[in-house]
């Protein structure tokens, strides 16, 4: 997201799966974003995700804040498993941690 970007914008890019090489766990989406945005340095990237997939996918891709949140897929004990930063209730309690 872009500094002047809430919650409530548009994104700055869309990627879907169909549009890269590999899926999730692979860095492939994160990359391609990045690429979309011209942003050659992934520790200002964060990521956010639901599953182990995608916290897997955002260390791949080396970004600086890969963040799971529990308001999907799975739950607080399968993704503290994986490479995060911040384990949290939902998208919801984002803006907190982004300042």
């Amino acid at each position: 997201l872009s500094p002047r970007a809430t919650l409530l914008s548009p994104p700055d890019t869309l990627v879907c799966g169909d549009e890269v090489s590999e899926g999730r766990p692979a860095p492939d989406l994160i990359l391609e974003s990045m690429k979309r945005l011209d942003c050659r340095e992934p520790s200002r990237v964060a990521a956010v995700g639901d599953t182990q997939s995608d916290l897997y996918a955002a260390a791949e891709a080396k970004v600086g804040l890969a963040v799971g949140v529990l308001t999907g897929a799975h739950s607080d004990d399968q993704l503290k498993l994986c490479p995060h930063h911040l384990i949290i209730p939902g998208v919801g309690d984002l803006p907190k941690y982004l300042s």
